[in-house]
């Protein structure tokens, strides 16, 4: 085609084809982006812009619906589906499976039930051939007898360092192991999942670290909203602690001496804020005495165009 169009030096198809990767399905598997296509969430991003907004809304209005309604549902369904992940799991399929008993302590809810169902594709649907391809390495052949195409999946696993990779390359763009390396590691009796194959974005912990507020987070919300928030993650946070410690006695005095250390800290702190706030109090009213307030003037929306053809609201 390119030949039969002289497009050879063309500019935007060869800076089109420089990036195929980023549109094209067949050449982006080896990027990581986790199922999500270009369509889908443009989709999803328009879905949930036309929820705050409306064809007479001012650029003003629609900020703050983006960031006190938009932003607060999405934080609040993410803190909620983190919690549920933390203290509950999800029904095993197989109650001996030691790689499931593995994958439902490290992964969240969604995303174990993604691996299982690939767990079990693979261990149950799908036919194997095992090749000898050195001393600690296999070559593996799958296919789906019950699939139209036929395909032929090729697995390259080496039993010593549990390297394994697959020609479908899920691993690259979402970050899971798929039915195909899967059956490889059960039929070389490996029942736990490559610690280098444990993803970060799919474990219960990956929000570990993002219990605590910053002071950026803090100034977009108000006082109640910050409130709420902070002691939602504290709770959290404290909970988690006391209950991965429960079962040691000497990860029990670790939490304890850290809660001790944290009250002493605490006093102190609030010793130290109450004083000088009755300070910055007086220091106040002997000001208010001297300085004359300037008048506050309200901030208005931008003069705003009529468009032509517009119905009047």
């Amino acid at each position: 085609m390119v030949n039969k169009f002289n497009a050879q030096d063309h500019r935007w198809l060869n800076n089109l084809y420089k990036i195929r990767g980023k549109w094209s399905p067949a050449f982006n598997s080896d990027f990581f982006h986790g199922g999500v296509r270009s369509t889908s969430r443009s989709e999803s991003t328009n879905h949930a812009l036309n929820e705050i907004s409306t064809k007479t809304i001012s650029l003003y209005e629609f900020v703050l619906k983006y960031e006190k309604d938009l932003l607060g549902k999405w934080r609040r369904n993410e803190a909620d589906a983190d919690f549920f992940s933390s203290q509950s799991s999800p029904t095993i399929a197989v109650q001996d499976s030691k790689i499931l008993k593995h994958a439902v302590k490290i992964y969240t809810n969604t995303m174990y039930k993604e691996f299982e169902k690939d767990y079990l594709t693979g261990t149950g649907a799908l036919s194997c051939k095992e090749i000898p391809f050195g001393d600690t390495v296999y070559e593996f052949e799958l296919t789906n007898p019950e699939s139209k195409t036929k395909r032929v999946y090729t697995v390259f696993l080496d039993i010593n360092t549990l390297k394994v990779e697959c020609s479908c390359k899920k691993y690259t763009w979402m970050g899971m192991l798929c039915s195909h390396a899967l059956v490889a590691l059960h039929r070389k009796n490996v029942h736990e999942i490559p610690q280098h194959y444990i993803h970060t974005r799919w474990t219960k912990n990956v929000r570990k670290h993002v219990y605590m507020l910053d002071e950026g987070e803090l100034t977009r919300m108000d006082d109640k909203e910050a409130r709420v928030m902070y002691t939602n993650r504290a709770m959290r946070l404290a909970y988690d602690l006391v209950t991965r410690s429960e079962n040691c006695k000497e990860a029990r005095n670790i939490i304890l001496t850290a809660f001790a250390d944290g009250s002493k800290l605490l006093n102190e702190f609030l010793k130290k804020k109450n004083s000088d706030s009755t300070l910055a109090m007086k220091g106040k009213q002997v000001r208010d005495d001297f300085v004359e307030v300037p008048e506050v003037r309200p901030i208005l929306d931008p003069l705003r165009a009529k468009p032509k053809g517009t119905k009047k609201c």
